[in-house]
Order: structure tokens, then C-alpha cells, then sequence
């Protein structure tokens, strides 16, 4: 009876399998390739000025082609022009005169303390205004219960929040330029011997200073285009962040497409696709970069029949910038699943999910991290050393919070645990960067611990020197302290972002990076101004050596148009050009992106893979490292060049 009963069961199990490889089988072999139409287009770059100015000369027209550093307009300051012309008339005067007696200069130091209370005092009022009618705006918008108000997305383009940070930023210059002056006279009453040459350096420093300021003020082509929109003409004046021109790449980028709502769900973000023209003589190969997430009309010029029409759904089709086809053109965009694959994998999926390859998970292919050690390597940050065709990674865990890298093959295998000698203990390591020849800097994230208590071994900040394999420690900071005292020290919006995420006890840093004299930090939480925030350091060797941060010296700026969902999770500067990861909050996604003009660029999105660090290589080839969540050894993939 018993082998009856299991005998019905293996042929249930088999019938059950079989039906399943007969519905999927079913589902494949019935799907032609989809094919939907779009209008090849180009993201369009807006140009504008960080300060109010003045249009002197619009040297293009709409339509007009151009090269990538050509000047497109001349814009002047008039305020910036008197005072470049006030500071030569002063050094005139030093030339032919013996200078100013002690009264005079303390006479000149009030005055220009008077002075920079008065311009401050003004921009603070333009800022208070502003602030009183944000705050009118917000209260009439939350009024409106037909309009569906999206805060993130609202704020961070929102022309009042860009002039009041625009404003913020003049106040920050304004002091720097006043504080030039009254410490010229200060030096001249300290050194009353040499009165004159140390007035003429002071102005020299600071002519030299406005008038790079002045120079900045051309427009000038970001890249090879087609201006697209002239927006005003000589003689206007503007305000902050007004859009000026816009520029379209000469080529189309991307391809605007609509698929009929009946189809939306057989594509998804990361899938290839073919771009063919409307002659069928060029095909280009694409990626659908992003879906729309709603319902839309199709546009009149894709309808067959204009009196009837087509519902769908917006998708983004990202292309090689050479690619042929002509702004505007219109094209077919095929998708076209693989039967063969699609079968066994779909198969897989249904009848053993954990059986499925990364690939096959999250349709990127990854490389694991080989490691046996008691501890799972979850990477969070990495550099390429060139000479030794390794990676130097640095992980969130380590045992015992010991300040370990595994220098790393390509194929993934851990060569070495290294030891960061002179250094006891750390915790958290969020990231890497090189600061030079066989050196480098380490931090901790700064972030507290589940109990939501901040240890000591999180806030360490450490410059360490790589010789035949060995790691040492030659500056340690604590970072932490470090901020709280120029937050302290320095009244700016950054200095208030500081002191913001230390009493929310959210300040977490994802990342660091050194070109030059230059560090950057990249800060994951909190957000200023709903946008992810990153500092700069001039000189920042300085900082170990005083264990201090000179508000002289630090800035900052944000990046716009990364997701609401997305935290930066890694940055890399290099030649000037700013890459970074973000990761998502919940879930595992992400993305790898380009700044440019104070806007993230996405170069490619991850689904189930969530980005934590990056490299680069002497041949162009970006790692990134993704967190496996404690469940397995970190992974990472090549994005070529």
C-alpha cells in the first residue's frame, strides 16, 4: 500500500514539473519580439549663473552649433567691477604715496568692518524675505487639496531654496573678501615698519581673487551641441540660478519611447533593446535606462491616426553618443526576449530559485570575493593598486574590530589579510582613497551603533603608507571631534549641516576621496535641503597635523537628481571629474553616476545588487563593490571605459 502511495506521489511530481515546463515552454514560444515607437532625443543641459549678473553679450543662436569650450555669452557683476576698479585706484595711490598713518588705518579697519556688517546685514534680509515667501508658498500649495504635492521632488528644484542658498554662499564670500581687508590692516598696525608693502599684497591677494571671480562669469559650451533656447538678451539682468541658454548634445543620447499599455510589463530597466532608424538603415544597440510610472497619451506625431488615440507608457532608451541618427528622428525600438534562455531560467526560477547564478538574479555579471576567514568580507570601500595588480579593500566588519585590508586579485581571490600596523583598533570602515604614492587615508562611518551609541573606534580618520605589502600608520585624526569644532568655529549652512547630524545623531559618512591637495567627503545622511551633500578640504594634510579643520578651507556643494530612495555610498575624483555610487535604502538597488554641473548623470542602475565602494584602473575600467548583507562575501563588477 505504502509503495502505491509513493508511487502516486513521484508521478504527481512529475506531472506537476511537467505542466510547469509546459506552461513556461507555452509562455516563450508564443512571444514575438515587441516593437513600439519613440522620437530620438537629447537630455537637454540648461546653463546658468551661480550669482546675480549682468547679460552683456549673447554670442549664440538658437539652433546654432558650437564646441565644447566655446564661449556662448559674456555676463557681467557691476558690484564685482567697482570693486576690482576701487582696489587698482587704492594700489595707484600706494605707488605714489608713502601710506597712512596708525589713525588712518584704524580709521580704514572700522570702516570696512562697518561695511561688511551692512552687506551681510542686507543679504540676511533678501534671505528673511525669501524665507517669508517660501513659507506664503507652502502654506497656499498645502491648501490646494487637488494638487498632489511630491516635498523631495518640490524642493529640490525650487528656485526660491536655490537663491536663498545662492545668498547664503555671497555672505560666505563677502566675509572672506571683508576679512582679506580688515586683516590687511590689522598686519599694518602690527608691523608699522612696513605698512605700504604689506597694504599693496593685501590688495594684490585680493584683486587677484575678484578678478578670477569676474573671469568666471563667461559661459562657456559644456561639450559639442546645438544650443537649444535663448532665454534673454544683452542688457538683462538676472537672478540666481536663472536659466540662461540650454545646450542639447549634437547627437542624440537617449531615445524617448511609448509602449501601448497592454505590453508595459514585458519590459523592464537593464533590458536590451535595438534602435532602428525610420529608413531601417541604421540599427544601434540601447538599454532601457528607465520606465515611466504612469499612463500617458502618446505624442500626436507616433499616432498612425491623429484622431485616435494611444495610451502607454513612457520608457527611456539610453544609446552610444555615436550613433547616426538625427535629433528628433523617429524611430522603432524592438525587444526581443531570448526563448532558449528564458525557458530554463524562468524553470529554474519557479522549480529551485536558489539554484538561479547572480547573473541570472540580477542580470549583471559579478565576480565573489573567495575568503575563508571567520568574518564575511562586506566591502565598503576600495582602491586598485597598479603595481601590484591588486585591489585594497577595506570591510564594515573585521574581527575583534581589527584594522585589516584584503589586498584582492581581479578574480576575486584574497591574497592577504593585512594588518594596519600602529594602528589598534577601528570600527565601521566605510572607505578608502589614495593620497598619494603608496598612501592612503581610511575613515570610519561616524555613525552610531544599533544601541545608537557612537564609540570612539568609529570616528577615526587615519593616513596610512604601504611598503612591500605592509600597512603603517603615520596621522590619525578623530574626524568627529574634528567637525564639531569647526561647526563650532564657522557659522555657514555647512557648519549648520554638521551640527544638525550630530544632534539627530544621524551624521554618517559613505565615503572619501583625495585629488591634489583636495579631499572630498560625502556624507550618506543627514540631507541638506533634501539633497546628499558633499565637503571639500583644501590642504587637507593640514587637518592631521593641527587636528583641526579651518573653516578657510572647507566648503561644500550638493548633488541634485539622485532617486529620494538612493544615499551616496562611495565618491571618486579623478582629473577632476567626480564619479559616485548610491545605494538604496531598503531593498537592494542602486546606481553608479557621473556629477556634472551639480546634477548626477546615471551611467548604470543595479536591481538586487546594492553598491558600497569603487575603483578605478590605469585602463579605464571602473570596480564596483556590492554588500551582500552579511549572507556571503561581498561581490563586484567591471564597468569598462
Amino acid at each position: 500500500m505504502n509503495n502505491r502511495i509513493q508511487g502516486a506521489g513521484l508521478i504527481f511530481t512529475a506531472l506537476a514539473v511537467l505542466i510547469a515546463v509546459l506552461i513556461v515552454i507555452g509562455m516563450y514560444s508564443s512571444s514575438d519580439a515587441t516593437q513600439f515607437q519613440g522620437i530620438a532625443d537629447s537630455t537637454e543641459t540648461v546653463i546658468n549663473s551661480e550669482s546675480s549678473v549682468e547679460i552683456q553679450k549673447i554670442l549664440v543662436m538658437e539652433g546654432q552649433k558650437v564646441n565644447a569650450g566655446e564661449k556662448l555669452a559674456e555676463l557681467t557683476n557691476p558690484e564685482l567691477s567697482l570693486r576690482i576698479s576701487d582696489i587698482n585706484n587704492q594700489l595707484l595711490q600706494l605707488v605714489s604715496e608713502k601710506g597712512m598713518g596708525k589713525a588712518e588705518i584704524r580709521s580704514k579697519l572700522i570702516q570696512v568692518r562697518a561695511a561688511q556688517q551692512a552687506a551681510v546685514n542686507d543679504l540676511n534680509s533678501q534671505i528673511r524675505s525669501l524665507e517669508n515667501q517660501l513659507k506664503i508658498n507652502m502654506e497656499l500649495s498645502s491648501g490646494l487639496k487637488s494638487i498632489e504635492i511630491n516635498k523631495n521632488q518640490g524642493d529640490l528644484k525650487n528656485p526660491i531654496r536655490l537663491q536663498i542658498e545662492s545668498l547664503k554662499q555671497e555672505i560666505e564670500d563677502r566675509k572672506k573678501e571683508f576679512g582679506a581687508s580688515a586683516q590687511m590692516y590689522l598686519d599694518m598696525l602690527a608691523n608699522s615698519d612696513a605698512p605700504v608693502k604689506i597694504q599693496m599684497e593685501r590688495l594684490k591677494e585680493e584683486l587677484e581673487m575678484l578678478t578670477e571671480k569676474s573671469q568666471n562669469l563667461a559661459v562657456f559650451a559644456p561639450f559639442e551641441g546645438i544650443i537649444g533656447s535663448v532665454f534673454f538678451k544683452g542688457g538683462e539682468k538676472i537672478a540666481p540660478f536663472t536659466p540662461i541658454l540650454s545646450i542639447n548634445k549634437k547627437e542624440p543620447s537617449i531615445v524617448k519611447g511609448y509602449i501601448h499599455e497592454s505590453l508595459y510589463s514585458k519590459i523592464a530597466a537593464g533590458d536590451p533593446v535595438t534602435v532602428i532608424s525610420i529608413d531601417g538603415k541604421k540599427k544601434v544597440k540601447g538599454e532601457v535606462a528607465g520606465l515611466g510610472n504612469r499612463i500617458v497619451p502618446y505624442p500626436v506625431r507616433l499616432l498612425k491616426i491623429a484622431t485616435f488615440q494611444l495610451w502607454g507608457r513612457e520608457i527611456t532608451v539610453k544609446i552610444p553618443e555615436s550613433n547616426g541618427l538625427i535629433l528628433g528622428e523617429k524611430v522603432t525600438i524592438v525587444f526581443e526576449e531570448n526563448p532558449v534562455g528564458g525557458i530554463f531560467s524562468k524553470l529554474l526560477s519557479l522549480l529551485a530559485p536558489d539554484k538561479l547564478s547572480a547573473k541570472e538574479k540580477t542580470g549583471t555579471d559579478t565576480v565573489e570575493i573567495k575568503w575563508d576567514g571567520s568574518v564575511k568580507i562586506e566591502a565598503s570601500g576600495a582602491v586598485y593598486l597598479e603595481k601590484e595588480n591588486l585591489f585594497a579593500i577595506v570591510s564594515d566588519e573585521t574581527e575583534k574590530k581589527s584594522p585589516v585590508i584584503y589586498l584582492t586579485a581581479l578574480d576575486g581571490t584574497v591574497k592577504k589579510a593585512a594588518v594596519i600596523s600602529g594602528l589598534d583598533k577601528i570600527d565601521d570602515v566605510e572607505s578608502i582613497c589614495k593620497a598619494g604614492d603608496d598612501e592612503f587615508i581610511v575613515a570610519s562611518s561616524l555613525s552610531r551603533n544599533k544601541k545608537g551609541k557612537l564609540r570612539e573606534n568609529r570616528q577615526t580618520a587615519a593616513m596610512i603608507k604601504m611598503e612591500n605589502g605592509e600597512f603603517r600608520l603615520t596621522a590619525r585624526a578623530d574626524l568627529y571631534a574634528m567637525l564639531e569644532k569647526f561647526a563650532a568655529s564657522a557659522d555657514s549652512g555647512l557648519a549648520s549641516f554638521i551640527k544638525k547630524g550630530m544632534s539627530e545623531g544621524t551624521l554618517d559618512i559613505e565615503g572619501i576621496s583625495a585629488e591634489g591637495n583636495d579631499l572630498l567627503i560625502s556624507f550618506k545622511d543627514p540631507l541638506f535641503n533634501d539633497r546628499p551633500l558633499i565637503m571639500k578640504i583644501s590642504g587637507f594634510r593640514a587637518m592631521f597635523d593641527s587636528q583641526k579643520i579651518d573653516p578657510a578651507v572647507a566648503s561644500h556643494f550638493t548633488v541634485e537628481g539622485i532617486p529620494a530612495n538612493e544615499r551616496i555610498s562611495d565618491i571618486l575624483h579623478r582629473e577632476g571629474v567626480i564619479h559616485f555610487t548610491a545605494s538604496c535604502s531598503s531593498g537592494k538597488c542602486g546606481g553608479f553616476y557621473r556629477y556634472e554641473k551639480g546634477k548626477a548623470v546615471l551611467i548604470k542602475h543595479f536591481d538586487g545588487l546594492k553598491p558600497e565602494g569603487m575603483a578605478f584602473n590605469a585602463s579605464g575600467s571602473f570596480f564596483i563593490f556590492f554588500d551582500e548583507g552579511g549572507k556571503g562575501n561581498s561581490r563586484f563588477t567591471e564597468i569598462k571605459k
